[in-house]
């Protein structure tokens, strides 16, 4: 059902995952993904928008705190959703490009976990973990507002 609380958590995530693409451009402005930002925030925003939907919108009405557990949980579900998505999209691309050609079916699965831990190292920055945190407490605490005022 939906509810004032899923509407604007699927918003507000959506907006700062989206942020957090433009975030990683500008730490790693030399990477391949950098070229094409749109390519990136799309994705992000996608992505961030159903967890806000489907995770954290229903989970609002239920909790009993500000928000703050709600927004990290929010950001940790985010994060490990885009590294899957992008790490099995570059597996996808690779198998398109004709690059695993004969390879077992294995090597895809173990290749998408390689290109997660590849995705994951560019996260180990500080600065990338406290601004992530610090929107998604910000996110869970005006969806936990919302939930309070609207229900």
């Amino acid at each position: 059902m939906p509810t004032a609380a899923r509407l604007v958590a699927a918003i507000a995530l959506g907006l700062v995952s989206g942020a957090m693409a433009l975030v990683l451009i500008a730490y790693y402005p030399d990477e391949p993904f950098a070229r094409n930002p749109m390519k990136i925030i799309q994705p992000f925003a996608v992505i961030g928008a159903l967890v806000g939907w489907f995770s954290l919108g229903v989970r609002a009405k239920h909790d009993e705190g500000w928000g703050i557990s709600l927004g990290i949980r929010a950001a940790i579900t985010t994060t490990f959703a885009i590294l899957t998505f992008l790490s099995i999209w570059a597996v996808i691309l690779r198998i398109v490009d004709d690059k695993l050609r004969g390879a077992r079916p294995m090597q895809a699965v173990l290749e998408a976990f390689g290109k997660a831990g590849e995705f994951g190292t560019y996260l180990l920055n500080p600065e990338i973990i406290g601004i992530g945190l610090f929107l998604g407490i910000c996110v869970g605490v005006l969806t936990r507002n919302t939930a309070r005022t609207w229900s």
